[in-house]
């Protein structure tokens, strides 16, 4: 059985751009439906996104530290690397794209999950904060345990993933009440 990064990478770049546009159209008419209900359903879909974030991060580490055997400790601090190395190439596009997919569950439930008394823009901002120090911290761990290239591309795109995907909450509405 292959793992599901491969089974994942290996779909076709249309399906991928429909999943990601499926999963925030979804997210935000969820949020916004949700919104305007009672308590209960503002707490099961608060409880819902916890999940989501924790399952995110789970993957996030899982393909970026535990699955990888170490070999490697390069850094590349160059933007734009990847089509330097590819050219502008399927490849390229493919490696950005991908790394932006793999914080997007987690920039789709993080706003969500952060307290909603909070202004949208906020949790926003919040969500792409976080989205790059996780991804710094990870990128450097990699480094440090030599589990492959560090390289500023990554950062940049699974910040851009993350943050993309949190423009969901400024879909919904202003400051929401409790």
């Amino acid at each position: 059985m292959k793992p599901l990064y491969v089974y994942v990478y290996t779909r076709p770049m249309w399906m991928i751009y429909a999943v990601m546009a499926v999963l925030f159209v979804g997210w935000t008419a969820a949020a916004a439906i949700l919104r305007r209900q009672s308590f209960g359903a503002r707490h099961r879909w608060k409880l819902f996104n916890a999940v989501v974030l924790l399952a995110a991060l789970a993957v996030i580490v899982c393909g970026t530290l535990l699955t990888r055997e170490g070999r490697e400790r390069t850094i590349i601090w160059q933007l734009g690397s990847m089509f330097r190395t590819y050219g502008v190439s399927n490849e390229a596009w493919r490696l950005l794209i991908m790394n932006c997919l793999l914080f997007f569950p987690l920039g789709l439930a993080l706003p969500n999950v952060l307290p909603h008394g909070m202004p949208p823009a906020w949790r926003v901002v919040l969500t792409l904060v976080i989205s790059f120090l996780l991804s710094s911290a990870l990128e450097q761990m990699q480094y440090h345990f030599s589990l492959g290239v560090t390289e500023l591309d990554d950062i940049v795109c699974n910040t851009v993933g993350g943050f993309v995907a949190s423009l969901h909450t400024l879909a919904y509405g202003k400051r929401e009440k409790r």
